[in-house]
């Protein structure tokens, strides 16, 4: 039985967010949209959190602590799972592949 790319639970793209304070975030989303954290990884001394999974609905979402040196970092991005990744790098940059 072949293993699937895609952890269970969730869907092809996943959103993934950089926010200032991940526990602030999580805890708005909770109380706004009843989300579930589902993982929590990467604590750092200051006990900041730097990844966490949550869940709302059907959906996961994915938070990164934003970077904090002096570039104003990536806002957010998505994460798809794919199956046969070689097809779709041929596909998205036919120009490295004649």
């Amino acid at each position: 039985m072949p293993v699937s790319p895609i952890p269970a639970g969730y869907h092809t793209v996943t959103p993934y967010v950089s926010v200032p304070d991940a526990r602030k975030a999580i805890d708005f989303l909770k109380r706004a949209f009843g989300a579930e954290t589902t993982e929590t990884l990467s604590e750092d001394s200051d006990c900041n959190i730097r990844h966490a999974e949550i869940k709302i609905g059907d959906s996961m979402l994915m938070l990164v602590r934003l970077a904090t040196s002096g570039s104003p970092g990536q806002q957010s991005s998505t994460c798809m799972w794919r199956i046969a990744t070689d097809g779709t790098n041929v596909r998205c940059r036919p120009e490295r592949n004649p």
